[in-house]
């Protein structure tokens, strides 16, 4: 016979577990007091709030020893958010504590509207693909163009739940118009243009694919409004269908200064993530759109026009730079890509010879041209090719110095309006023949990388989008990633960050024409900041590269 087994009481089970509670939380009371604080030297977070440790012991006691009745979801929902903040060892993100009922709201108020509105106004300013006329409302809009003022909506939002709510809206009205119904309009057209140009406010672990899908449907309207060829090519193809119906072709239309300059956006922002995709390519430049070049540049209708047309000029060197970085020189017949290199950077020099004085000091037009001309320098570099050590070592002081000045510029841009800035790409590389005190002595990576890191962290104080993500925004946690970066590469890169001498081209007698106008050379140059305090975050995997590239490139194509 089995020996019974006396059945315990419901005091003596609660008893029991009580005892075992007051043990745990003894344990963890003294674990948070003995053990050591972590301190972060970024303004941002020393600044966060967090919830008393003692009241999220107190609250993990009270569902402990709850009333069983309570409801279950409830009680795992208490577990998990405590859990979360126990094991982080983080406390919650400062944008975080703020959020309210209002902030999820399928859609902001009027009022709210015409605030967001008049900032998408101000990003305008660095990719002018439309005009907004100053007489507009975000109401007006709503009503003539529903679809860009949800896009607008989305990226200009506050709240990133309200934010999730408006970008599955888009994707359903992009499912229904633009697939089900046909709709191809200008509304359609450049709500996505909208959408691909700030294409980082919507990224993150998590979401859903969407650049590569857009960016192929918004040529698909493209294609069929025709915006890519002349209105005389256009009747000419309607003739071929003349026998299949007795109804005269329509007259050929009219160009609109609208329709020119949307499709040399859209061809902007496609030509600039295709530099950092392998997945699809540009769309094609045809001779109409050299003609709506022209034509916006002759016409100049408002002064972001010339702004376009000089992004757009200077984006096809950086398309021609991409084409030949693209290609191999494994066939004998092929000659070396470092040979056209004079050509685009005597192309790059024209376009920066004639901005006009107000365009001089551009940001937005300096980041575009630094950046292109260090791609140019950079040619044939990371191959195979035999390039003479004279051409070599310009080619890397020329590129190195060129990004460096793209940084003074972008640093000196102040934190509030870096959250407008149209997307970049992260882009390492390493190469055998690179001579690394050339790197240093030009430009500290490590030091770039303090400054973005607290840069990124003054966006999300002066830029406070309200987020129910304990991790933070975008912001921190771009700052997060770029942190545990720097403690990745500051072992590979200790040997070169020694206080002696470091050659450069000139004093190993070589004649470089790094000359940079004065016009680039007006950057602040923030503090470099020295953390000695251990990072927080340097549990994160490093090798995950798709939680990376969430952050920094479009992520999950």
């Amino acid at each position: 016979m089995r020996k019974r087994v006396a059945k315990r009481t419901t005091s003596s089970r609660t008893a029991q577990l009580e005892e075992k509670i007051e043990d745990l939380v003894s344990m963890l009371r003294a674990t948070h007091d003995s053990g050591p604080r972590m301190n972060h030297s970024y303004t941002p977070l020393s600044n966060t709030p967090s919830q008393p440790f003692t009241s999220r012991l107190d609250s993990l006691v009270a569902a402990a020893t709850a009333d069983p009745t309570r409801s279950q979801a409830q009680g795992k929902a208490s577990l998990c958010a405590t859990h979360e903040c126990i094991t982080s060892g983080l406390s919650p993100s400062r944008n975080t504590s703020t959020l309210s009922e209002a902030d999820r709201r399928p859609e902001p108020t009027p009022e709210e509207a015409e605030a967001y509105f008049a900032k998408f106004r101000q990003w305008l300013a660095a990719m002018p693909f439309m005009h907004i006329p100053m007489e507009m409302t975000a109401a007006a809009l709503r009503r003539e163009k529903p679809f860009l003022w949800t896009c607008i909506m989305n990226l200009t939002s506050m709240s990133v739940p309200q934010q999730r709510i408006l970008r599955e809206k888009i994707r359903r009205e992009v499912a229904d118009r633009l697939v089900f119904e046909g709709d191809r309009s200008m509304d359609m057209l450049q709500g996505l243009v909208a959408f691909l140009t700030w294409a980082t406010m919507n990224a993150g672990p998590g979401m859903k694919p969407f650049l590569i899908l857009y960016a192929t449907l918004a040529q698909s309207i493209v294609f069929d409004m025709g915006l890519t060829r002349s209105p005389a090519e256009e009747q000419q193809s309607t003739m071929y269908f003349k026998i299949w119906s007795a109804r005269p072709p329509p007259p050929p239309r009219v160009r609109t200064m609208e329709e020119r300059r949307v499709v040399l956006g859209l061809w902007l922002a496609i030509s600039i993530s295709t530099s950092f995709i392998g997945k699809m390519e540009t769309l094609a430049w045809t001779a109409h759109m050299d003609d709506s070049l022209s034509v916006v540049e002759r016409e100049n209708e408002y002064s972001s026009d010339a702004v376009l047309v000089t992004m757009v000029k200077i984006q096809l060197v950086g398309e021609e730079v991409q084409k030949l970085m693209r290609r191999k020189i494994n066939e004998g017949n092929q000659n070396p890509t470092y040979i056209f290199k004079p050509g685009l950077v005597s192309r790059l020099n024209e376009i920066r010879s004639q901005l006009p004085d107000r365009l001089a000091n551009n940001r937005h037009i300096l980041l575009l041209l630094h950046c292109t001309e260090s791609l140019v320098h950079s040619i044939g570099l990371f191959t195979e090719q035999g390039i003479p050590e004279s051409v070599r070592i310009n080619s890397m002081y020329s590129c190195t110095k060129h990004a460096k000045t793209f940084y003074d510029i972008f640093f000196a841009i102040p934190a509030s309006e870096v959250a407008g800035l149209p997307f970049a790409a992260l882009t390492t590389a390493e190469d055998k023949a690179w001579d690394k005190d050339i790197l240093k002595s030009t430009a500290d990576l490590l030091s770039l990388l303090d400054k973005t890191i607290e840069l990124f962290y003054r966006v999300d104080e002066v830029y406070p989008i309200r987020t129910d993500d304990h991790d933070g925004t975008l912001f921190t946690k771009g700052a997060k990633i770029l942190r545990n970066l720097r403690n990745s590469w500051e072992p590979i890169l200790a040997p070169y960050l020694r206080e002696v001498a470091l050659p450069t081209p000139q004093s190993q007698g070589q004649v470089v024409n790094t000359a940079i106008n004065d016009m680039d050379e007006a950057g602040a140059h923030a503090g470099l900041i020295v953390d000695g305090v251990a990072d927080p975050t340097a549990g994160l995997d490093l090798s995950d590269m798709t939680w990376m590239s969430d952050i920094f490139g479009p992520w999950d194509y």
